[in-house]
């Protein structure tokens, strides 16, 4: 569940998510590549996670 500043896991009976497939809006696809618009990469953000940075060791 989203609470507008991040997504926020909650567990919920299966019967209030099973079957209930949702597309993919037109907008967040960009029409001329098989690539993510502004808009796609925006909500999309928010449900994966950033890629680990590898730190220097303290050595």
């Amino acid at each position: 569940q989203y609470d507008g500043s991040k997504t926020v896991l909650k567990k919920v009976p299966l019967k209030a998510v099973a079957g209930k497939t949702r597309h993919m809006p037109d907008d967040f696809m960009q029409p001329d590549a098989n690539q993510l618009s502004e808009a796609g990469m925006a909500y999309l953000k928010r449900l994966v996670p950033e890629k680990y940075k590898v730190g220097k060791p303290f050595v």
